[in-house]
């Protein structure tokens, strides 16, 4: 069993762990090379010897989280989007998704036509996804976040790393799926195991997979 520290910092292994790339291909049903970090992210144990952070955690799992309608983020820019998923109509109003653990780190709301997407150790608010409900689809049109340059290395992830990260946020929280999340460009090139421990340190054991590819351009099939 892996763990890490709050600051993912340090960490230590009593087991082997795979990380293996998947081609196109029999073995891999997305039209994009995927790396497979399921031996790391599902293993590793999430430590923290801040009291004060555990505490935050156990507090806001009762939270309806009303106050981030006027939470303030630093820096905050906003960013077109247009992501489309099929909608039944479900009522989407409060905590919509609450991590049950500390290896997962989103606690999602919703109220009056927008996401809220926050750090689940730390309360804080990363995400504002404005959402246009129609007669069978969900739409995201707009998302606010802050300065995303310092991850962001080419003019197109810039303009869609926050929706790239919303978009597999929802699919892995909110829908329970599995879906990639966005490696940043500015990380090619580095070991596996560095890539599994960033991941892991934004998304927790909800980044199973995750790929250099637009997530957003990404398909399935079954």
């Amino acid at each position: 069993m892996t763990s890490i520290d709050a600051n993912n910092s340090q960490q230590t292994t009593d087991s082997e762990y795979q990380l293996q790339w998947y081609k196109v291909g029999e073995d891999n049903p997305y039209n994009a090379d995927i790396l497979d970090l399921r031996g790391f992210t599902l293993n590793m144990v999430a430590t923290n010897h801040n009291q004060e952070v555990v505490d935050s955690f156990k507090e806001s799992r009762e939270n309806e989280g009303q106050e981030y309608e006027t939470a303030y983020i630093k820096n905050a820019q906003e960013y077109k989007a247009n992501i489309v998923y099929p909608h039944q109509g479900v009522e989407l109003y409060g905590p919509v998704y609450k991590a049950d653990s500390m290896e997962v780190k989103w606690d999602i709301y919703a109220y009056h036509g927008w996401f809220y997407f926050v750090k689940s150790w730390t309360s804080e608010l990363i995400y504002k996804a404005h959402f246009l409900k129609k007669i069978d689809t969900l739409v995201i049109d707009k998302i606010i976040t802050g300065s995303v340059e310092k991850m962001s290395s080419t003019p197109e992830e810039k303009e869609t790393f926050a929706a790239q990260n919303v978009h597999s946020l929802l699919q892995t929280h909110l829908m329970g799926g599995v879906w990639p999340y966005k490696i940043p460009e500015m990380m090619r090139g580095i070991p596996e195991e560095h890539i599994a421990s960033h991941m892991f340190a934004q998304f927790g054991s909800k980044a199973t997979i995750v790929t250099y590819a637009n997530v957003l351009d990404l398909e399935f099939s079954k």
